[in-house]
């Protein structure tokens, strides 16, 4: 799993203000077609269950019920993340948290959403429990939308800058 947190990699550091683990990741450092097209499949759903798994585990660890995973779609495009061999991962990392992992995240949030994106979500909408729909917050570009939605949650401190905060990295 080393090499692909190297190259898929999320930020397990972030708490919100109530103490809640976050999942914060940026897509434009994902390459998802790179494994899809080599026929890694297995090995990537393999991944999305360690994702899964290490966020259900630092919930438990920090006596929390819940956790954020908060996406930065800044750069999602279509070559390396909407292909049509790149489908499939979406709708496996979908399947394995609603089979495995149901509820556990308090807010499924994407920022800097592009149009793209809704294909994504026509992926996996079906696949959707009615808790994660409720969960499910998507915003686009405009700060004015988004940010006061995560200072709700964070402190402007441990927000990333990308997101309109301080934090550096």
């Amino acid at each position: 799993m080393l090499h692909l947190r190297r190259n898929y990699p999320f930020n397990t550091q972030l708490r919100t203000s109530d103490g809640s683990p976050v999942a914060e990741f940026f897509v434009s450092r994902w390459d998802i077609r790179k494994n899809m097209i080599a026929g890694k499949r297995k090995i990537m759903e393999r991944y999305c269950a360690y994702f899964h798994e290490t966020m259900f585990q630092m919930t438990l660890k920090l006596n929390e019920t819940k956790w954020i995973f908060l996406m930065d779609a800044n750069g999602l495009n279509i070559k390396q993340h909407t292909c049509l061999a790149c489908l499939p991962f979406y709708l496996d990392f979908t399947v394995t948290y609603e089979r495995n992992y149901p509820n556990t995240a308090e807010h499924i949030i994407t920022i800097n959403a592009p149009r793209l994106w809704g294909v994504i979500l026509q992926v996996i909408r079906p696949a959707l429990s009615v808790g994660s729909r409720k969960a499910l917050k998507v915003f686009d570009s405009n700060k004015a939308d988004y940010l006061p939605f995560l200072l709700e949650l964070f402190e402007r401190n441990q927000i990333h800058r990308a997101f309109g905060g301080t934090r550096q990295n």
